[in-house]
């Protein structure tokens, strides 16, 4: 359970987590990445048609060593819109890929708006 407040950090290790959040608040989910290997994320949300907060921002931050091909991190900051709960899954995966959700690194988070 992570209590957030003005802006939350959230983080890989995070996963299977709930954000207790309230409107207006942002939070930022950092996750590794290294796009030299074709992986990237791909999200999904239960329920799909709950619009409990916007992505403001996706951005890559390379690895501070600055070498080819070294993975860094990805970063989504988001903006809570409206009261609701969400639960967000994350796949890293080739997205031109047949890939099965099973065998994808994952994470999960529930965001709970009140």
């Amino acid at each position: 359970m992570l209590a957030c407040h003005k802006q939350a950090l959230v983080w890989q290790s995070d996963s299977g987590k709930t954000l207790f959040l309230t409107k207006g608040e942002t939070a930022v989910i950092r996750l590794a990445e290294n796009p030299t290997t074709g992986y990237g994320w791909i999200f999904t949300s239960e329920p799909e048609n709950q619009k409990v907060f916007k992505v403001i921002h996706a951005k890559y931050i390379e690895s501070a060593n600055g070498l080819l091909g070294v993975g860094g991190i990805k970063e989504y900051k988001i903006k809570i819109k409206k009261r609701g709960k969400v639960i967000v899954n994350g796949y890293y995966v080739r997205s031109w890929e047949n890939w099965p959700k099973e065998t994808a690194t994952q994470v999960h988070y529930t965001i709970e708006v009140k």
